[in-house]
């Protein structure tokens, strides 16, 4: 279970599951967290399949965080990935930036995994007010298993 401490309250979020997932999926759980007006968003996701898990942690971030900047309409998409572990438990990390309505935003994508599990947090702060960066940045680092 991946403990995050927010400043306020995470709520359900509903999420298309594609067809082709549905039958390999034990668990799919999404959350969603808005704070200083919608100017800091968070998105956490936690899937649990009932086989292992296809494809390596790069190209499944990949395409979450391609996916993600699809769906919001992000332009001059910026991305650096590394590979860190959280408490031995490995994943992936893409930090970066994004233009949305003409405001620059700061991001960054964690994607932890193991045989059959996903645990992915995406953060994003509008780059505007430097408070938002430093919460981002605070809940990155507060996050725990």
């Amino acid at each position: 279970m991946l403990r995050i401490k927010l400043p306020g309250e995470a709520t359900p979020m509903e999420a298309a599951v594609p067809s082709e997932l549905i039958n390999r999926l034990q668990r799919f759980d999404t959350y969603r967290f808005y704070h200083g007006d919608g100017k800091l968003v968070a998105v956490f996701k936690f899937v649990q399949y009932n086989a292992p898990i296809e494809g390596t942690t790069t190209a499944l971030l990949e395409k979450e965080v391609d996916d993600l900047m699809t769906s919001i309409k992000a332009k001059d998409v910026t991305r650096e990935d590394k590979d860190f572990s959280l408490q031995k438990v490995p994943g992936r990390k893409a930090t970066g930036s994004f233009t949305l309505d003409h405001h620059q935003w700061l991001y960054a994508d964690l994607l932890l995994r193991n045989e059959n599990s996903i645990w992915q947090v995406w953060i994003a702060a509008e780059e505007s007010d430097p408070m938002y960066a430093k919460t981002m940045n605070q809940i990155v680092k507060g996050i725990k298993f």
